[in-house]
């Protein structure tokens, strides 16, 4: 598992309060609890490309988020209140991946879903050059050693970003100057 989806589902990103406007994820990320937990956890709608054999789920529906509500009314479900109302309220009953099943089948619809994660080639090359740069592998250590070295890894990466930035190097990928 990825640190990000690590961080997402033990609550801690929410945590932190980071200001985002959007969240856009590779098809690896498609699955409907974690539509609904990113949701929920930064209150935003993830962009998370989906397979090419996604489909449209009739739970995800107006239609079936509405039955839902409507069928936990004794626990406060009520079919007249916005469509965020009724997704939190669904997900905090238990409902998570139906809520999930709605925000992708929002992104299966959009027409313009492929230009607004358009940008993620950028993330993804930026992502790769960290992996390629500092190791963060931590299979085959010691259960006690993992944590450290993960951060020893990430203080290394953020020492040479800042030579990177303090010494005005233009191209992004130069960092076997400093080794």
């Amino acid at each position: 598992m990825k640190i990000f989806s690590a961080l997402c589902v033990s609550g801690n990103a929410g945590e932190m309060e980071p200001e985002m406007s959007a969240i856009v994820l590779d098809a690896g990320y498609d699955s409907f609890n974690i539509h609904a937990k990113i949701w929920r956890t930064f209150d935003i709608h993830p962009l998370i490309q989906f397979r090419e054999d996604a489909v449209i789920h009739a739970e995800g529906t107006l239609d079936g988020i509405n039955y839902w509500v409507n069928r936990k009314w004794r626990e406060g479900g009520d079919i007249h209140q916005s469509i965020e109302t009724k997704l939190r309220f669904l997900y905090d009953h238990g409902r998570t991946e139906q809520v999930g099943k709605y925000l992708r089948n929002i992104n299966c619809r959009d027409e313009d879903f492929g230009s607004k994660c358009s940008n993620r080639t950028h993330c993804e090359r930026k992502h790769k050059h960290i992996k390629d740069t500092v190791k963060f592998d931590i299979r085959g250590l010691l259960h006690t050693s993992k944590k450290l070295y993960t951060y020893a890894s990430f203080v290394s990466y953020q020492i040479l970003m800042l030579a990177h930035s303090q010494l005005k190097i233009e191209k992004e990928n130069e960092f076997y100057k400093y080794i």
